[in-house]
Formats: C-alpha cells, structure tokens, sequence
C-alpha cells in the first residue's frame, strides 16, 4: 500500500495495536500554521471497509460531540474503491471543533483507514490533503 502526501508532514511514532486496529503511520504537518495529522491503521478483522464505514457513522451518529457532513464510495485514478466519511468532532475538554477526514479501502486482502484531521478551521487544507492522498492511493 502506498499513498503521497504534501512534503510538509513528518512521520511520528505512536502505538496503536489492539484486537481490531493496528497503527502502520503516523504524520504530523511541521508547518505551524497549517495545523494537520495523518493516522494510517490497518484491520485486523474480517471487515469490509463498507462494513468499517457503517460502523463509524453508526459510533458517530449516536454522539452529541460529532456531525457526520457526508459519506460517499468513490474510486480513484488506480481502480482502487474507497469509502470515505467527512466528519466533524467537538472535544468537550477544549471546546475545539476539529474536522475529520476518512477514507476505507481494501489492498491485497487487507483494510486500511486513512483519517486526515486538524482544526476544523483548517478544513479546507484538511481537504486538500485527503485528495491528494486519495488520488494516489495503490
């Protein structure tokens, strides 16, 4: 699986690695004031990554801190299918409304999640990223 990205991310490690999840990277944009963070995982389990899309909404939807703006199935320049949810989050602990980017898609056998996220004021570089990773997925 490979994706591009805008060359002012920088990779970070941080574990995730439970019964469901596995984290494969995670960047963080050294630009200061263009505030984004990439989180690539991998399932464990035998989900689609229509079924992992539903799931989410399904967790979100229930949520008084969280607006699901739109879904769709959409499939890029390399054939590959990809569910991806536009979402917003409000942490209750600072109050700030941040946006969220999903993309789900299968590889080889295997279900990956892409989340591009930052400051909800970012959300129109937020969006320009999660194309060009979009774009390229393979």
């Amino acid at each position: 699986m490979s994706f591009s990205y805008p060359g002012f991310f920088n990779a970070h490690s941080d574990e995730i690695n439970n019964s469901k999840m596995q984290k494969v990277a995670y960047f963080v944009s050294g630009d200061l004031f263009n505030e984004q963070y990439i989180i690539v995982v991998k399932n464990k389990t035998e989900i689609s990554p229509t079924e992992l899309r539903d799931e989410t909404i399904s967790k979100n939807e229930n949520s008084s801190t969280s607006e699901v703006l739109s879904t769709s199935t959409e499939t890029n320049p390399n054939g590959v299918v990809v569910e991806t949810i536009r979402m917003t989050i409000l942490y209750t602990g600072n109050n700030e409304k941040t946006r969220h980017n999903l993309m789900y898609f299968k590889l080889n056998d295997t279900v990956y999640g892409i989340a591009v996220y930052g400051p909800y004021s970012n959300r129109g570089q937020i969006t320009n990223t999660s194309n060009i990773i979009f774009q390229s997925i393979n």
